[in-house]
């Protein structure tokens, strides 16, 4: 009973204080990451900057090259394709994961027991 008492009277440590350690080492490579993101998207809505980062972010912005993009190219029939394989590949890869289990099972379990490896099984032609 007393070690539940003392337990209570310690007071927490401030969370503040390892949150402020944390962000001093993480913000700077947060920010290393992300800024080739935000260049790229910068210059691709600002047509007359060129490759200036600078003037990318004064303006003006627009979104015409992506109109053009999408009117005069087949942009969404590639996007509908991209989305479409990567549905497959992702049901394929849950089929593969959850079918693989019961059947590693089944095979451990039965080389435990002792009995013969499946017919077609390249363990049981050795």
């Amino acid at each position: 009973m007393s070690d539940v008492r003392e337990a209570e009277l310690v007071p927490p440590p401030p969370a503040w204080g390892m949150s402020a350690r944390r962000w001093l080492w993480l913000a700077p490579l947060l920010a290393a990451m992300l800024l080739p993101f935000v260049w790229m998207v910068a210059l691709s809505v600002s047509p007359q900057a060129g490759n200036s980062f600078t003037r990318a972010l004064e303006g003006p912005w627009d979104l015409s090259q992506y109109r053009t993009l999408f009117a005069t190219g087949k942009m969404g029939r590639y996007l509908l394709n991209h989305v479409g394989l990567w549905r497959q590949r992702q049901f394929e890869s849950l089929r593969r994961r959850y079918a693989g289990y019961p059947l590693a099972d089944a095979q451990q379990a039965a080389e435990m027991i002792g009995a013969s490896a499946p017919v077609g099984d390249a363990r049981a032609d050795k």
